[in-house]
């Protein structure tokens, strides 16, 4: 099993951080989790073939998690894939048939490139909840509610072969019953979005550096914000991960202009494995 970071951002706009994605592959099988901004984007630069990925598990439906839904449809259709299965909350039938009524005339027109268009108008959905178990011939993945503003799902993948697991927490403040659903998970990879700020400097990207200023000229006092309500920090992270007797941690989710090495010593004060910072492109493997 290889996890690799697509997106490790958070809704503010950032050159350098793209919306949370991630694929989880058994094998050579992709399964894609959480669609946010530049998702199509960093598939490529990270050598996946968008043809290859025919399961996608959607956390929630905030922007950040799903905005490049209809470019990843449409672009991976382009690039060859007839076949897409996509699990997710309620609303995400709205979000497929959104595809379909707003591109109507873009599908209608890539008719005349003389491929099936079934991959775009025949995805199949269903909507997951607690009880739901998806099991396929490499994997079986299970789903556990978690704390967020919204619905939203945290998902286990446990491969059949290898007897290797992975947990993404979605997007959640810190809930106990997260402790029994990644017990004993391989990787564990954890919204910490809620941490310490450092100062924006020029050596930051410059897109970055203009995302902050203005989320700072509205929000001048981010940790005050109803964020911190439906988020977990470094610590509380790193507390699940060690209740759960989890390998490795991965922390995500992160602002502009977080402080992710304050973060990391936050997690690793009350976890004993390794603590990763989920950087875009960041691939761990479990062996």
């Amino acid at each position: 099993m290889e996890i690799t970071i697509l997106g490790s951002g958070s809704p503010p706009p950032q050159t350098s951080r793209a919306g949370q994605s991630m694929v989880v592959s058994i094998d050579d099988e992709p399964l894609l989790f959480d669609c946010g901004p530049m998702t199509v984007e960093r598939l490529l630069e990270n050598k996946f073939d968008l043809q290859d990925i025919t399961s996608m598990f959607l956390t929630h439906h905030h922007i950040d998690h799903n905005s490049s839904f209809f470019h990843f449809v449409i672009t991976s259709w382009m690039y060859g894939r007839q076949d897409l299965s996509v699990y997710g909350p309620e609303g995400t039938d709205t979000l497929i048939s959104a595809l379909t009524d707003i591109y109507s005339r873009d599908i209608d027109y890539r008719k005349d490139f003389g491929r099936p268009i079934e991959g775009m108008t025949g995805i199949k959905h269903q909507h997951v909840n607690d009880e739901t178990v998806i099991s396929e011939d490499k994997w079986t993945v299970t789903v556990h509610s978690v704390s967020h503003s919204i619905p939203t799902y945290a998902y286990r993948v446990d491969a059949h072969d290898s007897g290797k697991s992975f947990v993404f927490s979605g997007d959640t403040e810190r809930i106990d019953s997260l402790v029994d659903f990644a017990k004993g998970a391989d990787v564990l990879v954890h919204d910490a979005a809620v941490g310490p700020t450092r100062e924006v400097t020029e050596t930051d990207d410059a897109c970055d550096q203009e995302s902050w200023r203005q989320y700072l000229s509205t929000n001048p006092h981010p940790s005050e914000t109803p964020m911190v309500d439906y988020h977990a920090s470094g610590r509380e992270s790193g507390e699940v991960a060690e209740a759960a007797g989890v390998e490795t941690l991965v922390l995500t989710h992160f602002l502009p202009a977080q402080d992710t090495e304050a973060t990391k010593e936050q997690a690793e004060s009350a976890f004993s494995g390794d603590v990763y910072v989920a950087e875009d492109g960041l691939t761990i493997s479990t062996v």
